[in-house]
């Protein structure tokens, strides 16, 4: 299973598990739809 960060790598915004905005690549990493 892939696992969420609870913020995003460039920006360092806030994402909740349940955030709408929130993207996930391959290697774990995540985004931001920003």
């Amino acid at each position: 299973m892939l696992d969420l960060r609870p913020n995003c790598e460039c920006c360092d915004k806030d994402l909740p598990p349940e955030a709408t905005d929130a993207l996930i690549c391959t290697f774990e990493c995540t985004f931001c739809a920003d």
